[in-house]
């Protein structure tokens, strides 16, 4: 935060105190809005809020790694500065208390949404009023609230999935492999593996987590059937690794069992490995 803006908004009033918080303070990315809360739309409400309830911005006015200071200022690098520096010029012109009561008209009234189990608020729509509210601490600010309520199964199934994830990013690491677009990779070497499930919501039923959980195993299988042929081939040369692989992809492998994996697919996957240089262990 520059000095020139300090000591202008300390010029118009603004507790030096708290412009020393507001370059401390940075706000939240609250991504668990999406994952498991319901929207409630009937309970809706215009209302005043309490600036110091207001915890996040919206996604593409955040950057996490800076403070509210940083944002009006510009470091941040994610608000318009013109649309800050209008708020600043009616500061200048009117004053602090003025600039206050702006802030409380439904006029200006910004857009938010409600997480209850935190008890915060986060901008949907603006951001700079916001920010500029937050750094010459108004108490209240005029909104449209959606409300959010938390889903505790909802959660709970966000957690499992967050396991299930790491624990096959772990063991795909453990073969030099990673995760990217839902596939597992080596290097651009995309594996014929299953597609990783991904969601932007957890309000699902016992059913869709049933499948989860399922779909991840089976991921883990084929993951431990790659590892085995690379083990069984280990002494064997690279033309000779490829070779078998390649006339293995052709051949239609029965398997009698539900959900059986496409071992034409692994050994196309395979073969592919090799030929990209692949070396296990």
């Amino acid at each position: 935060m520059t000095i020139c803006l300090i000591n202008g908004l300390r010029n118009h009033g603004v507790d030096l105190d708290h412009l020393k918080k507001m370059n401390l303070e940075k706000p939240i990315l609250c991504e668990k809005l999406e994952l498991y809360y319901d929207h409630i739309p009937t309970e809706k409400k215009n209302m005043l809020v309490k600036i110091s309830k207001i915890r996040g911005l919206t996604d593409t006015r955040l950057n996490t790694n800076c403070t509210w200071a940083q944002h009006m200022t510009g470091e941040a690098g994610v608000l318009a500065l013109n649309r800050i520096e209008t708020h600043y010029k009616y500061l200048q012109e009117n004053g602090l208390a003025a600039s206050i009561e702006y802030f409380q008209h439904p006029k200006h009234k910004i857009n938010l949404s409600y997480l209850d189990k935190e008890d915060i608020y986060v901008v949907t729509d603006g951001n700079h009023r916001t920010v500029f509210a937050k750094m010459i601490n108004a108490p209240y600010i005029f909104a449209e609230v959606e409300i959010y309520k938390h889903n505790y199964t909802s959660e709970a199934y966000y957690l499992h999935y967050k396991k299930l994830l790491k624990d096959l990013k772990e063991s795909a690491e453990e073969l030099n492999f990673h995760i990217q677009d839902r596939r597992i990779m080596y290097k651009d070497i995309s594996l014929n593996t299953h597609e990783i499930p991904c969601y932007s919501s957890f309000n699902f039923n016992q059913e869709e987590m049933f499948w989860i959980k399922n779909r991840f195993r089976d991921i883990h299988e084929q993951l431990n059937f790659i590892e085995k042929r690379m083990r069984l081939f280990y002494f064997l040369n690279n033309k000779q690794k490829i070779r078998i692989c390649s006339t293995l992809s052709h051949v239609r492998h029965v398997d009698h069992l539900k959900n059986a994996m496409n071992k034409d697919l692994l050994y196309s996957s395979l073969a592919q490995l090799y030929e990209g240089g692949y070396v296990y262990k």
